[in-house]
């Protein structure tokens, strides 16, 4: 074994440095619209500045970061298969019954939170004679299946949703690397690429790409820190360029194409650059601190927190001055972050116990589940 075999972090240790970085990422990617404007160079033109960086930072940049979270999901679960010969319907049992707790409760729990929220929110505005707004609109025009599958109701939960699904198909993973070994991730790498989106609810193209390139590494053996830094420059480049060119077609038929290309090399430039960073003892000990939170944040920053602080914002500084429009961007993540963590130390204070049982486990560990 070399000295730089025994200096190299591992990557659990990358893995867990990137949680609560990567669902800051989120929180960001949920300060603009659903939609993709179209934007242009020409700053001269209206807000086109604020649009072109916000749409450069959450829409563009920010399409790493499910994705990555996806790529470590299937990595973690397949660590468990290491060395599996056989497969039966016993283990396959085993392994569903085990992520009941830790994925399937969490995803109907925090969704249902939202739809009650939803609920006496509006309730109590009908009572005061004020308008009720989209989100009871949405329950009431809508039905159960789409409250908890086709447009999640807590609509961040689509990754667990696809999740679920990925857990539920894993012996196809199984026996795609089991005997396609590494060529198995071309079907997955060619549907991420041809069909950007895929109309299923729950098998989405990202989905399956970034899922089985994680079980892929892990079922293989296979060193994601030595791959991602053997070919870092070529990663790092091809990331500015297609981040920037995505950009620019923001809102074009060619822009989920050029996106999900970014994302290939963007997640493969992150494990890099954080296996430097971990290097240095300060930046790991604050990228770890509060990723033991990543998971409440993920789960309750869409339940009234962001869009009331976006209210807020909108009715002291208005909407004119594009300065305030631009501090509010920055401004409205780093707050909700912050009392979505507030919100996680004093639940884990009062009764740790019903944190765990609501986010699967996910306190202590830097809030992963190891079986994940």
């Amino acid at each position: 074994m070399d000295n730089n075999s025994i200096n190299r972090p591992s990557f659990s240790v990358i893995a867990d440095m990137l949680r609560f970085p990567l669902i800051y990422l989120v929180v960001v990617i949920h300060m603009t619209p659903l939609y993709y404007p179209r934007v242009s160079l020409d700053f001269t033109e209206g807000n086109m500045l604020y649009v072109f960086i916000t749409e450069l930072i959450s829409h563009n940049f920010g399409a790493v970061a499910v994705p990555c979270y996806f790529f470590i999901s299937g990595y973690y679960f397949f660590n468990v298969f290491k060395g599996l010969d056989k497969l039966n319907f016993s283990i396959y049992k085993s392994v569903l019954s085990k992520k009941i707790r830790t994925v399937f409760f969490p995803y109907f729990f925090w969704n249902t939170m939202l739809i009650f929220a939803f609920w006496i929110k509006n309730r109590i505005f009908i009572q005061w004679g004020k308008e009720v707004d989209y989100g009871f609109l949405y329950l009431k025009e809508t039905n159960f299946f789409d409250w908890y599958w086709k447009d999640p109701v807590n609509f961040p939960l689509w990754y667990m949703r696809d999740l679920i699904v990925m857990i539920c198909i894993w012996p196809f993973f199984y026996y795609l690397f089991r005997y396609l070994k590494v060529y198995g991730i071309i079907p997955l790498l060619l549907l991420l690429v041809a069909f950007p989106d895929t109309g299923i609810p729950g098998l989405s193209s990202t989905a399956m790409a970034f899922f089985g390139m994680g079980a892929m590494f892990s079922y293989l053996r296979l060193d994601v820190l030595a791959f991602s830094k053997r070919y870092k420059w070529i990663f790092g480049f091809l990331t500015i360029v297609l981040l920037f060119c995505s950009t620019l077609l923001n809102g074009e038929t060619l822009h989920p194409y050029i996106l999900n290309i970014y994302a290939l090399c963007a997640v493969w430039s992150l494990f890099n650059i954080f296996s430097k960073l971990s290097q240095n003892e300060y930046v790991k000990k604050y990228s770890l601190l509060y990723a033991e939170a990543s998971f409440l944040v993920y789960v309750i920053h869409e339940i009234y927190i962001i869009n009331w602080l976006k209210g807020f914002w909108v009715r002291v500084a208005g909407e004119d001055l594009i300065v305030m429009k631009f501090l509010g961007y920055f401004l409205i993540p780093v707050v909700c972050t912050i009392l979505c963590v507030v919100i996680f130390k004093v639940w884990k204070k009062i009764s740790p116990n019903s944190l765990a049982f609501v986010t699967g486990g996910r306190i202590g560990s830097h809030g992963r589940n190891r079986n994940e």
